[in-house]
């Protein structure tokens, strides 16, 4: 089934709901279906995120990625406008060796951690947390990867789009290492939360 543009809902309170761009619905998700990106302009984006452009926010997110391409790709995207453009940042991606890349930022340098590299076709399970000066720690399969030293998040003090699969015209965005280009694979479980996650909390979404 082609799912070229529509709406996608928000499970959670705030019902922010998103809109994908030549998408396909994946041959089966993690947990039911995924999205495919699998085009050259394949994104999922929803907007309106307050918090996540303050100033000391605690932030989490987690996904299953299945990536088909391991050698480039932005997996999110975070931005002022919904073009890519404004204050911007690659959140997540891959390098050209194929590792899972996680960054933020401090107002002048990007923290970065760099994860394994990942399998073509194989589901993996990726987390992201962050609270207000403390580290930012990077999750694979549940399991504690890597984390940054204590930082205080700067980000553009506005309201932020959530883009996924594409870095749209973000081009002069800092990248950490960040292969800019499309992501081609599948993302399912997308999750984004304005609080730190616990150990115990990434371990029951990497275990459904």
């Amino acid at each position: 089934m082609d799912c070229l543009s529509y709406i996608s809902w928000d499970s959670g309170p705030n019902q922010i709901h998103g809109t994908t761009y030549q998408l396909s619905s994946g041959d089966g998700g993690r947990i039911g279906q995924s999205y495919l990106f699998n085009s050259p302009l394949s994104y999922f984006q929803a907007s309106g995120f307050l918090l996540l452009g303050q100033s000391y926010s605690p932030y989490s997110f987690s996904m299953w990625l299945r990536p088909l391409v391991t050698t480039s790709g932005t997996i999110m995207q975070i931005s002022s406008q919904t073009n890519g453009l404004g204050w911007c940042l690659p959140f997540l991606g891959l390098s050209s060796s194929g590792e899972i890349i996680a960054i933020s930022w401090t107002g002048s340098s990007a923290p970065t951690i760099v994860g394994p590299v990942l399998v073509s076709g194989q589901w993996v399970h990726i987390a992201l947390t962050y609270k207000p000066s403390d580290s930012m720690r990077l999750y694979i399969n549940g399991e504690l990867y890597g984390q940054t030293s204590a930082f205080v998040y700067a980000p553009g003090l506005t309201p932020m789009t959530v883009t996924l699969g594409n870095h749209l015209n973000g081009t002069a965005c800092a990248n950490g290492g960040i292969e800019r280009d499309q992501y081609y694979g599948q993302i399912d479980e997308f999750y984004l939360f304005s609080r730190e996650l616990s150990q115990a909390d990434v371990t029951t979404l990497a275990n459904p």
